[in-house]
């Protein structure tokens, strides 16, 4: 998958939804409470959400770099597309969060964590913020999403770099396992997108509907976990 694919792949599959009836508005933080509208609009808690993605990317750079990443050509740039991603999150620099020192794990752990959280949620996560800031009635949310859209498709488009740089280095058996669980990972992601929603948070905050997200996942499926 070539960097621009994915990004291509989103926009077609946007186009491709059908055009919803608009419903009436109703002020979110009438309909939810403060506190789920807070979680809807943007807000200084959310970087707590961006220090565990940023450790969790320190992480993933030290175990690559562990398992050679860096004594090849495509490796390294690897290594160095992580990196941009990493000194993205948060935008100003997060303070450290309090989390455990792990020690790496085997390559097909990483492998097997990043194929059901990065390649299949992580994805479905880019497509999701894409719909919201192309859906959602007030322009400030429509606007935050779109900045939250390019971050999770970065982070998405880094998931496929590594799944492609760590499948060469796998055996044939942990590769079908890899297809397996991308599969069986977005079975249960499909399961979760047919949850009903309130009304209001897909026309107030450009969530998809349970139909719409269905059939996302279904796109994504076909396209990418097949």
């Amino acid at each position: 998958m070539d960097s621009n694919h994915l990004r291509l792949l989103f926009t077609r599959t946007l186009r491709a939804l059908p055009v919803a009836d608009s419903l009436q508005a109703v002020p979110l933080e009438c309909v939810l409470g403060g506190a789920a509208f807070e979680a809807l609009t943007p807000a200084k808690d959310l970087r707590n959400a961006s220090q565990l993605s940023g450790h969790d990317l320190s992480r993933l750079r030290e175990e690559l770099t562990f398992h050679g990443a860096e004594v090849t050509h495509q490796g390294a740039a690897l290594v160095s597309a992580l990196e941009d991603v990493l000194r993205g999150v948060g935008g100003e620099e997060p303070s450290a969060p309090q989390v455990e020192s792990l020690a790496p794990r085997s390559l097909f752990a990483v492998a097997l964590d990043n194929a059901a959280d990065g390649c299949v949620r992580e994805t479905f996560g880019a497509l999701v913020a894409q719909h919201q800031a192309l859906h959602a009635r007030d322009g400030e949310v429509r606007a935050f999403m779109a900045r939250i859209a390019e971050d999770e498709t970065r982070r998405a488009e880094l998931s496929w770099k590594v799944d492609r740089w760590v499948q060469d280095r796998l055996s044939d058996a942990e590769r079908d396992v890899l297809r397996l669980v991308k599969q069986r990972a977005s079975e249960a992601l499909r399961a979760e997108a047919a949850v009903p929603l309130h009304p209001v948070l897909v026309s107030e905050a450009g969530l998809p509907a349970p139909e719409v997200a269905v059939e996302l996942v279904d796109s994504l499926a076909r396209e990418l976990w097949a």
